[in-house]
């Protein structure tokens, strides 16, 4: 019985830190996503729920060593073999995984419509997870437990702050 409270103790503070890591998570990148969202016309939610899910809420090897938060394939400088891209920051990945996504011939299709379950079904019928049921199931689940569908623009945000930082993007900026 005391192992069994044990158990259930420490799985409890294991999900609660994970939930944690990921709303930090979500709160230092929704303004990345937003202004993404609004560049390719790609839905916030699908962008920061694989986001969420390709880097681990971030804490990935991926993430934290390359930057890349997508686990998108290309060439690095580490002293270690891996086929994943290297990016001098997030942000950069970010962008380069939007335009991988408008590079997909289901992308003409999808950018008329903001139904985040479309671009999931789309997305994972483009061949861009190995595992597409999974990967369908995953995303959904994380775009509805952290609520990603209720972000949807820097309208919403501006509400609560005026501070303007710049972003990393040529000719955008960011709102923080």
């Amino acid at each position: 019985m005391k192992v069994t409270v044990l158990i259930l103790f420490l799985f409890s503070n294991f999900l609660f830190s994970q939930n944690k890591i990921t709303q930090n998570y979500i709160d230092e990148n929704k303004y990345i996503a937003i202004e993404c969202s609004e560049k390719f016309s790609i839905p916030v939610e699908i962008i920061l729920g694989i986001a969420i899910i390709e880097s681990g809420s971030g804490q990935s090897k991926i993430a934290k060593k390359l930057k890349n938060h997508f686990g998108i394939v290309g060439k690095n400088k580490v002293n270690y073999k891996t086929r994943y891209k290297q990016y001098s920051n997030k942000n950069k990945s970010y962008l380069d995984f939007c335009k991988l996504i408008i590079s997909k011939k289901i992308y003409s299709k999808l950018k008329k419509t903001k139904n985040y379950k479309k671009w999931i079904i789309g997305i994972a019928n483009s061949n861009y997870s190995e595992k597409p049921k999974l990967w369908q199931k995953n995303l959904n689940r994380t775009i509805t437990i952290y609520n990603l569908h209720e972000i949807k623009n820097k309208e919403n945000y501006l509400l609560f702050t005026k501070k303007i930082i710049p972003f990393d993007f040529a000719d955008s900026y960011i709102y923080n």
